[in-house]
């Protein structure tokens, strides 16, 4: 798939993102951002501003994935992690923050209107 057009149809998902309340973000790295066409994995990352439960996390996983490796038409590598680790120190250089210091691209971020990000 092309990436613009790959980009695009993750970013026509939004619906589905916006469905789970604990997900602030999605972001696409990696392959998809390097390579045109895209003919590997998709690496998604979905940001979480609060640690999701497993069961909120297995749930999103098993809706998201399948909806997204149908839309995309091929393999999805879909991860979550939250907004703190992210943000501490340590996290900003190893785990998933090491892959946001490189190219990335958000394809949903959650709008908080007048009330501000809660946590």
């Amino acid at each position: 798939m092309k990436q613009a057009q790959l980009i695009r149809t993750l970013e026509a998902a939004a619906p589905e993102f916006a469905r789970h309340d604990w997900l602030e973000e999605a972001v696409v790295f990696g392959v998809a951002l390097t390579d045109d066409p895209v003919d590997s994995d998709v690496d998604v990352l979905l940001i979480a501003r609060r640690t999701p439960s497993a069961r909120e996390a297995q749930d999103a996983t098993e809706r998201l994935r399948p909806l997204l490796e149908s839309r995309v038409r091929q393999p999805l590598a879909l991860r979550i992690t939250t907004l703190h680790q992210l943000e501490s120190p340590r996290g900003r250089n190893v785990g998933y923050g090491r892959h946001l210091r490189g190219q990335h691209l958000s394809v949903f971020r959650r709008a908080h209107g007048a009330q501000g990000r809660q946590n």
